[in-house]
C-alpha cells in the first residue's frame, strides 16, 4: 500500500476539485444552450403567429430532437413543433415511428379535457340546483340527477362522437 505524503494528497485534492468545477460548468454550458434553444423557438414562433396568440408552453418531444410549442388564440389550443435550431416548423401530426404514437392527438386530449370537480364545484358556488337535462346532436335527451361519473362517460362518449364525423 502507498502513502502519500502531504504535497502529493494536496495535489489529488486540487485535481479532483478541478474535475467537479468542470462538471459543474458543462452542465451550466449545457442548460444555458437549452435555455438558448427555447428562446429561440418563442422568437420564431410568435413572429409567425402574430402578437394576438399566446405561447403557453414550449417542451422537448422526447428522443425527437423537436420543441412542442402550445400556443392559445381565439379558436383554442394549437400545437406547432419546431427543430432544435429554430429553423423549421411543422404543423400537423407528430407520430413515433417505432410505437405509432400521435404525440399530437395525445396532448390535443390533455389541453382539451374537461375538469369536472372544477365545473362541478363552478356550479355550486353560482347557485345551481335544478335538474340537468342534457341534450345531444343525435337528437338524445337526458334527464335526472346522473352521478359525476356516468356525466363524465356521458360526455366523453358524445365527444369522441362528435370527433368521428
Amino acid at each position: 500500500m502507498q502513502h502519500l505524503t502531504a504535497p502529493a494528497r494536496g495535489v489529488d485534492h486540487a485535481r479532483s476539485a478541478m474535475k467537479r468545477v468542470a462538471a459543474v460548468l458543462a452542465l451550466v454550458t449545457i442548460a444555458t444552450a437549452a435555455m438558448a434553444d427555447e428562446a429561440a423557438v418563442r422568437r420564431l414562433i410568435q413572429s409567425r403567429v402574430g402578437a394576438e396568440v399566446r405561447i403557453e408552453a414550449i417542451e422537448r418531444v422526447p428522443g425527437s430532437g423537436l420543441y412542442e410549442v402550445t400556443v392559445r388564440g381565439p379558436d383554442g389550443p394549437q400545437l406547432f413543433y419546431v427543430d432544435e435550431r429554430a429553423r423549421v416548423i411543422v404543423v400537423g401530426q407528430v407520430l413515433d415511428g417505432a410505437t405509432g404514437l400521435n404525440f399530437t392527438e395525445e396532448r390535443l386530449r390533455k389541453l382539451n379535457a374537461i375538469d369536472w370537480a372544477r365545473l362541478v364545484a363552478l356550479g355550486r358556488k353560482l347557485g345551481a340546483s335544478s335538474t340537468p337535462t342534457w341534450f345531444v346532436e343525435t337528437g338524445e335527451r337526458y334527464s335526472g340527477a346522473i352521478s359525476l361519473e356516468d356525466t363524465r362517460r356521458f360526455l366523453d362518449a358524445a365527444s369522441r362522437a362528435k370527433g368521428a364525423k
